[in-house]
Formats: structure tokens, sequence, C-alpha cells
């Protein structure tokens, strides 16, 4: 049994008897019920350990209101148990209460508590789920630019896999597409920001197909998300076909949070990403991996490692002009100027050279189209 931090109660008669009203999970007896406390109010009861003898509940006050969200899949298991009183309770195998704390839901250790996407049950589990962890997003405070930014990812991402399954068939349907570029939001979480959706549902065997067609990319894509390591990523990538490859690569990239964007990391989650209530993190190092592979399979790239002098730096658009370029040391570069585009996360090696005068060696991807080379590494001469 988990070690409980809080104040043990001598008198815990006002929750009643804890006799289970409505049995919402059930497996060897009631693992998730309500229950109505001595005033004949509503309470949730969810089972967080248990020995030979004692069966040890997380108790929370409760509400009609949020058992309709909990039961609509509004809400997740662990935020249903996050209320401004909680109370550890232990029942003996004869169902009469033994003992009572009086804690806080940041006191019982996570591996007690149900991981933080699971619904009440699994038919309830969305999809598919962002959350956007934002230094400015926060609990009654989100900017808009977040919540906007959050769908467009999603919509931009569908897209591009959506265009991809339709080359795929010769007869594509094209209700099932405009459903699934406007999917139908099943909640919404402020305490960061989350959105889950649900897919639309198929009407027909071609909607059907089409969707598991399109799911089978997504999860191809979600595989990729082991590490951060450049070299883990480049391996998991051979996996997926080659014709494939780009349409997941990319899609996969506007969901990924570049260094520019302020944003520290997005979680996904969903029946499509882990059955079991996981989730994968996606980081500003796998987004530019990501960047990486998608210009280099766009063609028209070449590998580029430039010596020279950063003179001229645009800090508003992350870019720098490279001059005074020794073409000995250089390869896969002619001019005596480039023009480089960083992460925000090289902008200190950036200015640093930029203040300084040194010579750096910078290494990357230039796109002929634009002749702007995509940097890798930028390090001191």
């Amino acid at each position: 049994m988990f070690e409980i931090f809080g104040k043990q109660l001598t008198d815990f008669s006002f929750l009643g008897a804890l006799e289970p009203q409505e049995v919402l999970y059930d497996f060897d007896g009631p693992r998730v019920f309500t229950s109505n406390d001595a005033d004949s109010k509503l309470l949730l009861a969810y089972q967080s350990d248990e020995s030979a003898e004692i069966r040890r509940f997380i108790i929370v006050p409760f509400s009609e209101s949020l058992l309709s969200s909990l039961k609509a899949g509004s809400i997740t298991l662990l935020e249903a148990l996050d209320q401004p009183r909680v109370w550890i309770a232990d029942l003996k195998d004869n169902w009469t209460l033994e003992s009572v704390w009086l804690t806080d839901l940041s006191k019982i250790s996570t591996d007690r508590l149900p991981k933080k996407h699971v619904m009440l049950w699994p038919n309830l589990q969305p999809k598919f789920a962002l959350r956007v962890v934002h230094d400015d997003a926060r609990l009654g405070h989100v900017p808009s630019n977040i919540i906007q930014g959050t769908i467009e990812r999603v919509k931009k991402s569908f897209r591009i896999l959506a265009d991809h399954v339709s080359e795929t068939l010769s007869n594509a349907p094209s209700d099932i597409i405009k459903n699934l570029l406007n999917p139908p939001a099943q909640r919404f979480a402020y305490r960061s920001f989350e959105v889950a959706f649900q897919m639309p549902i198929p009407k027909n065997e071609l909607e059907n197909k089409f969707l598991e067609k399109f799911e089978s990319y997504m999860i191809q894509g979600f595989s990729l998300v082991q590490s951060n390591k450049e070299d883990d990523f480049l391996r998991n990538v051979s996996l997926i076909s080659e014709t494939d490859r780009l349409p997941i690569l990319a899609a996969l990239k506007e969901l990924a949070p570049s260094s520019q964007s302020q944003i520290k990391e997005i979680e996904i989650s969903g029946r499509i990403v882990n059955k079991s209530g996981g989730f994968k993190t996606l980081t500003p190092d796998i987004y530019r991996n990501l960047r990486k592979c998608v210009l280099a399979l766009e063609g028209d790239t070449i590998m580029v490692k430039v010596i020279g002098k950063i003179k001229q730096c645009d800090r508003d658009k992350f870019l720098f002009d490279l001059r005074e370029i020794s073409s000995d040391l250089s390869e896969g570069i002619s001019s005596d100027s480039v023009k480089c585009h960083y992460e925000l996360n090289q902008e200190e090696e950036v200015l640093t050279a930029f203040s300084e005068g040194h010579q750096v060696k910078v290494s990357g991807i230039m796109h002929k189209n634009t002749n702007i080379l995509e940097v890798d590494r930028v390090m001191r001469r």
C-alpha cells in the first residue's frame, strides 16, 4: 500500500457509508463509482490500491454536471479527481470504513493515479489529441493565437495525409475528406492547452478504406517519435516506404514545434497514438530532424559546409548573411556570400559570432530554389 501524505481524520461520518450508487467501472468489484455522503451530496470514488484485506479509494466531492462530462468524455478521469477537497479512504472487505485522510491530489504518487489522458471508458478515448506546453498557457488564461495555431497545425497535417491517400486510391470519397479536414472536437482543456478530436464516421466501405489508410499513415509517423537523436530518427525513417516517406514526414512536421514558436513541446495522444492512454512528445529537436528530412526528400537540395564571418543578422526572421567565405575550406558552395536560416536554440552562437566577428563553420542543407542555407550547426573556428 502506498504511503499517504495528509491529515488522518478521527471523525469521517460526513462521508456516509460509501455505498456505491452508480458503478462506473467494475473489475472484481467496484473500481470507480459514485456515492452519496451523509448530506446526500454526490461523491466520486476511484480505487488506487489494495491489499489482502483493504481497498484504498480516492474520494472527491462531485456533481451531476461533472458526472455527465466524465461519461461523455469531455473530461479525463484524472481531471474528474482534481477537486478542491480530496480524501483517501481505506475500506475493509465487508465495505466498512476503517481510516480516512484529508490530502491533496498533488501529494498522491502518480503511479496511484489514472494516466492524465485516460478517459472513464476506452470507447471515450479520443482518436487524436494535442497538448501544447507553452509559457503563456495556464489555467484560466490561454492566448487565442495558441488555440488557433493548434487547430491549424492539425488541419495542415491532415490535409497533407488526406491528399496522399487520395493519390493512392482511384476514387477518393470527397465527403469524408471534407469532414476529415474539419474534425469534430471532443474536448478542450486549458491547464496548458489541449484539444481532442474524433475522426468522422465512415458511411460506406470506400470511406472506411480511406480512413484506415489515413490512420495507418499517422501511426507510421508517430512511430518515428522514439528519440531526439538524429541517428535513431533516420533509422526509423528508413523503415517507411519511399513512396509514403515524404507526406508522412511533412504531415508530422506540421504538428511539431519549431524552436522559434516558443512552444516547449507538444504531447500527442489518443487511440491512434497509444490505445492504453500513453502519449508521444514532439520537441523542437524532432522538428529540426523532420525539417532536414523533408528538405532532402523534396529534392533540389545540397549538403553544404561553409566557413566565413557573420556580417548581417536579422533576429526577427532568424536570418544571417555569411561573408568573407574561405572557398578552399568550404564544400557545396561557390558564391562569396550565403544567406542562412537558423533556429532559436542557435541564436546565442550566431549573435556571439556576429558581435565578435570571428570565423564560424556552418553546415546544413541548401534548397536550390531559394539559395537559403538551412542551418544544422554553427561552430566557432
